[in-house]
């Protein structure tokens, strides 16, 4: 990750909205993680987030469901528990875990500590 110098981020200020606003939509339609980042925090909120946990879940579960019958039993489990972390890695940095105790409070509904967490940091 560059380093960004007080010259760089004063020129992008002096950028004008327009040219930001196609640069974001130019970005996001070629970048996986700056469309979900954008989609969550700026046009779907809630609902993008649980649709992208979701998305999180259904992939990881594919990835362990359906490991390879071919080869090795452990590098096939290794390959899926690696792209398992890369799916929760991916969420982790476009939601910043602002919904952690959300989550864990409708997941949980059996364990009593979990109840007794705040329902938010903030």
């Amino acid at each position: 990750m560059p380093r960004l110098s007080k010259e760089f981020k004063q020129a992008i200020q002096e950028i004008p909205v327009e040219e930001l606003q196609k640069l974001v939509i130019q970005f996001a339609s070629k970048n996986k993680e700056l469309y979900d980042f954008v989609n969550i925090h700026y046009v779907e909120n809630e609902d993008a987030e649980d649709e992208l946990f979701e998305e999180t879940i259904a992939k990881i579960t594919d990835e362990i469901l359906f490991l390879g019958e071919r080869g090795i039993v452990q590098k096939n489990l290794a390959k899926a528990i690696t792209k398992s972390v890369g799916y929760i890695n991916h969420f982790a940095k476009v939601a910043k875990n602002k919904k952690d105790l959300k989550i864990l409070h409708a997941k949980s509904n059996h364990l009593d500590y979990i109840y007794l967490m705040p329902k938010s940091i903030e």
